[in-house]
């Protein structure tokens, strides 16, 4: 097993669209400094080693963390200046001397961001001869006092990078704040709820659900899905991206049923959900999010019971955990509309069962910014040698399936 596993969290912009990714490397045997958030230099330094690690960015800008020991050494090291932006601490900058090694960044048409521990005091400590601060909202630890927290930051004439927004709220304080780009999970957050009937498309894709749910026969389920050409040739078009290991071609329906069963089917009728326009490029934070979270679950799932119609209801309640932000409704309204079977609902509406608390381990797991994944109770039965190891799979499994549908848009 590898010693150092590879994550990555999404960047996006005020209008909540994607624009990039900020790497997260990971290790079970890591020390590092401070609360365990920032990797030391032997960690940075064999993630960069990671022959996986040029396709983590996906053609659009990767934040990456690195350190002056590292930076004489950026050539080497396989830092690009048009694929990767450079984030240093505001000590590293101050007391290490490497302003000069970072103009030089500059000059070839990179970018740096610095971040800041301190709102109030490390801006004047670093200058401006930055492109963009770096601040992780969650060490605030109160919402109601975060405004007052970065108020320093309003003069500032340096673009502001906001991390650790796990909260709507948050996001809000922090764009009214003139923050640029925005790291968390608050876009799979519940939203306020619509009282907008379901697209069409997606009351289709809820009877497809059930009908695969409920074991239907292959005929009725086929008759659906002819009757929906472009949702058919949609999901071909998914399944046979390669990015989960299909061992063949899929080319119809019927065919896909037979080889992964009802079940398995269900899992990509999820995905559908969150997909729109799936030619149109998959670059969207909900679905990235649904497929990490899924899959993530799926292979814990599968590795501890080896079960694999238990890791199909994982992989289904994790993607489905962020479907409320999506559609607007209720959770428990559309629980119920979907007809999710008593384990997979009792996970996403209560938590219940090996689900919910899998479910719980690896929602914390994508909040944690730990070198170590989390430390926190939700995740210890699982252990961090099954998490971290899943959450990488799944995400580079990911980054297959963007490729495949051609959906770079370097837009940060």
């Amino acid at each position: 097993m590898a010693s150092i596993f590879l994550s990555r969290f999404p960047l996006l912009d005020r209008d909540q669209k994607l624009v990039g990714y900020e790497l997260q490397p990971r290790s079970l045997q890591a020390e590092s400094g401070g609360d365990g958030r920032r990797p030391d230099v032997q960690v940075l330094t064999e993630a960069m080693g990671r022959e996986e690690l040029p396709a983590l960015g996906g053609g659009m800008p990767l934040l990456v963390p690195v350190t002056s020991e590292m930076l004489p050494r950026r050539t080497s090291l396989g830092l690009d200046p048009w694929a990767h932006l450079l984030e240093v601490s505001a000590e590293d900058l101050v007391d290490s001397g490497i302003q000069g090694t970072l103009d030089e960044w500059r000059r070839e048409g990179g970018r740096v961001a610095v971040e800041l521990g301190d709102p109030l005091r490390d801006p004047e400590r670093v200058g401006r001869r930055v492109d963009m601060y770096r601040i992780d909202v969650s060490r605030c630890g109160d919402l109601n006092t975060l405004s007052e927290w970065l108020a320093p930051l309003k003069a500032a004439e340096v673009p502001l990078v906001a991390i650790g927004v796990h909260d709507r709220g948050a996001f809000d304080i922090c764009r009214d704040l003139g923050c640029v780009r925005f790291e968390g999970q608050f876009f799979a957050q519940p939203v306020d709820v619509t009282r907008e009937a379901l697209p069409e498309e997606t009351t289709v894709l809820f009877r497809l659900f059930n009908q695969l749910g409920r074991r239907a026969e292959i005929k009725e389920v086929a008759e659906t899905f002819s009757e929906n050409p472009e949702i058919s040739e949609r999901l071909l078009h998914f399944i046979n991206s390669g990015a989960f290991h299909i061992p063949k071609e899929v080319e119809n329906v019927r065919q896909a049923m037979v080889m992964l069963g009802q079940k398995g089917l269900q899992k990509w009728v999820a995905l559908l959900l969150y997909s729109g326009n799936i030619t149109a490029g998959l670059r969207q934070p909900l679905l990235e999010e649904s497929i990490v979270r899924g899959r993530s679950m799926e292979l814990v799932a599968r590795a501890g019971k080896g079960d694999e119609a238990f890791g199909d209801e994982a992989f289904i309640a994790g993607a489905l955990s962020v479907m409320q932000p999506l559609l607007g409704r209720p959770l428990r309204q559309l629980v119920r509309e979907m007809h999710l079977d008593r384990e997979v609902s009792g996970a996403l509406l209560h938590g219940r069962g090996q689900i919910g608390a899998l479910l719980r381990a690896v929602i914390e797991l994508r909040q944690s910014r730990s070198v170590r994944g989390p430390a926190g109770p939700e995740a210890a039965p699982f252990g961090a040698d099954r998490l971290l190891p899943a959450e990488e799979q799944a995400v580079l499994e990911l980054e297959e399936l963007e490729r495949f549908h051609g959906s770079d848009d370097p837009n940060f």
